[in-house]
């Protein structure tokens, strides 16, 4: 048997599983490969703008004859890069299993680890938690924060807590809560003695 603790989102798409969970399983890994898509995606327009701006100053004549073969340098330098497919880019950057994400079978992806290298970019840790600053210093928190909804569970006025539901089975006769456990305590099964 598996502990909680040791469970991956890859264990998601297991042998065994429901398929509403397969579901969700394919879901999460559709959104890594659209994220994986878009981060390439954003590499190649920044080097398209980082050739034309090259190009540009190349040509642009305010410039001495040396800053322009500079920048003839470097545009066809960062030409070379225009070329490479979305998986080499994402693995030139170190993000071995979002270049995965990108290849033909969707079976090679290790979800695990794409999640993990998408949190990083993101500069969440692993546990979820950002660092937050304050801002009316500027100074960052000791503490990496959990940033998020929140989600808070309303009782509805009708329904009985279970501190006035334990009032009514001690039949102590008292409707106050406050009076239950001074007033309760005596009729508790373990202050009485047999």
């Amino acid at each position: 048997m598996k502990l909680l603790a040791d469970a991956t989102i890859d264990s998601l798409g297991a042998r065994g599983v429901s398929a509403q969970t397969r579901d969700v399983y394919n879901r999460i890994r559709d959104f890594i490969s659209a994220a994986a898509r878009e981060l390439a995606e954003r590499d190649t327009a920044e080097v398209n703008n980082q050739i034309a701006f090259h190009t540009t100053a190349a040509g642009d004549e305010e410039y001495e004859p040396v800053a322009r073969a500079q920048y003839k340098t470097a545009a066809n330098q960062i030409e070379k890069k225009r070329n490479t497919d979305p998986a080499s880019v994402l693995a030139s950057q170190e993000l071995p299993a979002l270049a995965a994400a990108l290849g033909p079978k969707k079976s090679d992806v290790e979800v695990d680890a794409a999640a993990m290298e998408l949190m990083r970019l993101a500069g969440i840790s692993a546990g979820g938690k950002v660092r937050l600053r304050d801002g009316r210093t500027g100074e960052t928190f000791a503490n990496p924060v959990t940033v998020g909804e929140i989600y808070m569970l309303k009782l509805s006025p009708e329904r009985r807590s279970s501190a006035a539901s334990a009032s009514e089975r001690w039949k102590c006769g008292h409707s106050r809560l406050t009076a239950l456990h001074t007033r309760c305590r005596r009729f508790s099964p373990s202050s009485r003695t047999m």
